[in-house]
């Protein structure tokens, strides 16, 4: 090669920046909605790059006679730089006589961006009804477990009031894996709803749904809605970066928070009952724990004593901002690829729920000294009884990261009770894939 000559960096070796699709309204069509729309899109960023800032454009105008919003007169109305995931974002405020579309930008953490424009919705006047399906969200795919109880959510406006509300089931099998394109649907059952939404359950696994919303009102004039696609399936979904609040994130409910690298807790989740590890022999006690795991991690401590396999902690309980800096150093000191596989970003952690633990052996350094901990007794130990006790290994070997999102920790427990960790362990799978079984799902469903 020549001094100073240039040379095009091959297509196959660039990084692939993020990307962005309107699933709803789709690009090139017109809807109609009342007062209050969920907007929805798809979002994909390479390994080691998330996405950090989505910004959302709002452009508006009035409807041109005969509603075609094609020809509406539109201006920007509205920027917001701070735009959240999930990507199913309700806008509300819509005008009647109005025609809206919006424009989504999102920026990974190299800076990269993606835009995408959605088609048009459009409010009528407030004399005829409407009806806009919030989930499953239209012209997207939401995966679901099978034992899920599915909440159907649709908004309706009608100034004569709604008197009528029927929704029909349509099923068929996934034309292939993780696929619902060009399904063969058929109605498997119908609903009368009382209000603007409907729990169904009992869906099958391997399979498809979608929902034909329709309400009238009492002078006879109706409007109908179809909603995007469910896919059933027992596996969850490829791990992928996201930001979709978990739907079980009650804290009464510790055991079944399914976490990941998609599904994150709420903003101001705080487990009310935490204590301090203090009374438990040979343990730290300035760490805290939430109080229904604290008998059996003394139990756990116990045990492993007994057996001369003495444990401590490295870490429990962690909050938001504890998180943050956690995540914040590992990609500063590997890097984002390897960062995201080692130290889960604010909000995704299991470390917030208060009860998970980081373990070594009492008076013994670091488990991340070791190329693999389970050498030792203390970690052999942790990995053959520890689910005796509740506590779970979250990222086994043999699953880490394909199936647990993360890399191989050997060192890191989450207590989810005695009976459920022998299921867990029965079965075979990670806590991950035994918590999607059970239904732990995202918001909306």
């Amino acid at each position: 090669m020549l001094v100073g000559q240039g040379v095009a960096t091959p297509a196959a070796t660039r990084a692939a920046g993020p990307s962005v699709a309107i699933t709803d309204p789709v690009p090139g069509t017109t809807v109609l909605a009342g007062s209050g729309f969920r907007l929805g899109w798809t979002e994909s960023a390479p390994a080691g790059a998330p996405i950090v800032r989505r910004t959302l454009a709002t452009y508006s105008g009035p409807s041109p006679e005969g509603g075609d919003c094609w020809g509406a007169r539109t201006m920007l109305v509205s920027t917001d730089d701070g735009a959240a995931a999930p990507h199913a974002s309700l806008v509300t405020g819509l005008e009647p006589g109005t025609c809206t579309y919006w424009v989504v930008e999102v920026v990974d953490v190299e800076g990269r961006s993606s835009k995408a424009r959605s088609g048009y919705v459009r409010r009528p006047p407030l004399d005829e009804p409407h009806v806009s399906l919030v989930f499953p969200v239209p012209g997207a795919a939401s995966e679901v477990p099978p034992l899920a109880t599915v909440t159907v959510r649709w908004g309706e406006t009608s100034a004569a009031g709604v008197t009528e509300r029927t929704v029909i089931e349509q099923s068929a099998p996934l034309t292939a894996a993780r696929s619902c394109a060009g399904a063969a649907w058929r109605v498997s059952r119908v609903f009368v709803a009382t209000g603007d939404s409907l729990e169904v359950d009992g869906l099958t696994h391997d399979s498809c749904y979608r929902y034909i919303v329709a309400v009238a009102d009492a002078n006879g004039r109706g409007a109908t809605v179809v909603s995007g696609v469910l896919l059933v399936t027992t596996v969850p979904p490829p791990c992928a970066y996201g930001d979709v609040e978990a739907a079980s994130a009650d804290t009464a409910d510790w055991s079944g928070i399914l976490l990941d690298t998609t599904q994150r807790l709420p903003a101001d989740y705080v487990p009310l009952d935490l204590v301090r590890t203090r009374g438990i022999a040979k343990v730290n006690a300035r760490f805290r724990i939430r109080s229904v795991a604290y008998a059996d991690l003394k139990a756990l401590a116990d045990a492993a004593r007994a057996a001369g396999a003495t444990i401590d902690l490295t870490s429990a309980y962690r909050t938001d901002a504890q998180q943050k800096a956690t995540y914040e150093y590992y990609v500063g000191a590997l890097g984002p690829a390897d960062g995201l596989l080692r130290a889960a970003r604010p909000g995704h952690s299991e470390h917030q729920l208060g009860t998970a633990i980081d373990v070594k052996a009492y008076n013994g350094v670091s488990p991340s000294n070791y190329s693999d901990w389970t050498v030792t007794k203390a970690g052999a130990w942790m990995r053959d009884k520890a689910w005796r006790y509740g506590w779970v290994m979250s990222y086994p070997k043999a699953s880490s990261p394909a199936r647990t999102c993360y890399q191989y920790e050997p060192w890191h427990y989450r207590y989810v009770g005695r009976t459920v960790a022998k299921a867990v362990h029965d079965s075979g799978l990670t806590l991950r894939e035994y918590l999607w079984r059970q239904g732990s799902l995202a918001p909306g469903t």
